[in-house]
Formats: structure tokens, C-alpha cells, sequence
């Protein structure tokens, strides 16, 4: 893969993160892969229906970023671990909170662009 692709692939990352923050489910729906599977830090599991409706009801973001990505290619595939920091506000509450995960993201390349395949992040202490 190209440097090309390694910016391609940020970019997709970033408007992921960006879409959430703005609550813009159709956005976000055109850069998953039909097949996603969405792992929480809760241990929760979403397909992709399954996952936009989440975020058509759940939190408002008010900040996601996977901070230093890695991005590491296999094939058509990229892998982009990292920190990912969120803060947000739970349904129904009113007072945001900042989560802290390590998350690994799975990228596959289409002719469209860029599609999160799959997802899992795990909370760190603190």
C-alpha cells in the first residue's frame, strides 16, 4: 500500500469521528461495510443496523479521536489501532463524560473508498 492509501485511510477515520460528533447517521452508514462488526468498550456487540440505530438514539459525541493511529495494510485491508478519547453524553444525562479506550478498527478498501469492516475497543484504567 501507498502513502496515498495510508492518508486515505486517516481520512476515513477522522470523518467517522467527525460524523458521530455532528450525530449524522447517513455519514456515517456510508462508511461501513455491510458485514461491520461493532465492538464496544461495554462489551456490546452491533451489526450495522444494529449500530446506526445506536447512534441514531444513543450518546451525543462530543469529541472522538484515535489519537497517534498505527496503520498497518494486509492486502485490501487496513488496521488502524490505537487510543481512542471520546467524550460524550449518555442518553439522558446531562453531564458529558470522557471515555479512554485502546481500539483496533478494520478498514477494507472499496471502489467507493475506505469501510469499517469491524471494531473492538477495550476501556484502559483510569
Amino acid at each position: 500500500m501507498s502513502g496515498d492509501d495510508r492518508t486515505d485511510v486517516r481520512a476515513a477515520v477522522a470523518a467517522w469521528g467527525a460524523a458521530l460528533c455532528r450525530r449524522d447517521v447517513d455519514a456515517v452508514d456510508g462508511l461501513l461495510a455491510d458485514t461491520l462488526a461493532y465492538g464496544h468498550s461495554t462489551g456490546v456487540v452491533h451489526d450495522r443496523a444494529g449500530y446506526l440505530r445506536f447512534l441514531a438514539t444513543g450518546p451525543t459525541y462530543l469529541a472522538v479521536e484515535i489519537r497517534a493511529p498505527e496503520i498497518r495494510f494486509a492486502g485490501s485491508v487496513a488496521l488502524v489501532g490505537g487510543i481512542l478519547v471520546q467524550s460524550l453524553i449518555w442518553s439522558g444525562e446531562t453531564a458529558p463524560v470522557g471515555i479512554t479506550a485502546r481500539v483496533l478498527q478494520v478498514w477494507g478498501a472499496t471502489p467507493d473508498g475506505w469501510r469499517l469492516l469491524a471494531a473492538q475497543s477495550t476501556r484502559t484504567p483510569g
